[in-house]
């Protein structure tokens, strides 16, 4: 069934705006290095693949990103070449590599501009948060509560990522589960705190192969 797998026409329509931008940071394929390769990765390798033939198609420049988790893991057991070979099995031959431990620098300088500008604040246990515009608005973590090592969180990291490849590419494409939808939608909020406009296109994709965008711009 994956290998069947194609890219809906909303594509097009989508990234339109894309048409005026070079080039396009395609990020598929996002695995931690203790997890075993899945059904899930090759969907999304294989999503990822489609996009970028459709990008292509348009005039558009790809650099195809691998964003690797070695940060909040258990172990270090995967074998990144092997995965590499998998993805571009599937259509997702990888440009770059990037190693989540690699933007702890960069995640720490983006909290320290959001404390500057006044957009953070405690939470009960210490961690540093973005500043909620309500209430009811979900907390987002920026560094971890001393109890955990006030390390920076996911948000600041992946918000990290988003400044480093916008600095290189007219448009980030990042293809991932649909479970880390409001993950993400947490680090566009960490990006207009900065000020950042950052364009974003996200495709989320499930297990049987249905797939959902959301483009900022």
């Amino acid at each position: 069934m994956i290998e069947q797998l194609g890219i809906q026409p909303w594509l097009i329509d989508t990234v339109s705006v894309a048409k005026q931008k070079s080039v396009a940071c395609v990020e598929a394929g996002h695995i931690y290095t203790d997890e075993m390769p899945s059904l899930s990765h090759e969907i999304g390798a294989i999503v990822g693949a489609n996009v970028c033939t459709e990008l292509e198609k348009m005039g558009i420049g790809v650099q195809r990103m691998l964003f690797v988790d070695d940060y909040n893991v258990a172990s270090n057991d995967l074998n990144l070449t092997d995965y590499s070979n998998l993805l571009s099995q599937h259509g997702f031959t990888v440009d770059r590599t990037v190693m989540e431990s690699t933007l702890i620098k960069d995640a720490k300088e983006v909290i320290v501009r959001l404390q500057m500008s006044s957009m953070t604040e405690l939470s009960r246990n210490g961690a540093v948060v973005l500043k909620k515009n309500h209430k009811k608005e979900k907390e987002i973590v920026l560094k971890k509560s001393p109890g955990m090592g006030s390390v920076p969180a996911c948000a600041a990291l992946d918000a990290a990522l988003y400044l480093i490849k916008a600095k290189e590419a007219g448009i980030c494409v990042t293809v991932l589960h649909k479970e880390w939808k409001d993950q993400q939608e947490g680090v566009r909020r960490v990006l207009k705190a900065l000020g950042e406009n950052v364009s974003i296109l996200e495709v989320y994709y499930s297990d049987d192969g249905e797939v959902e965008v959301v483009f900022d711009y």
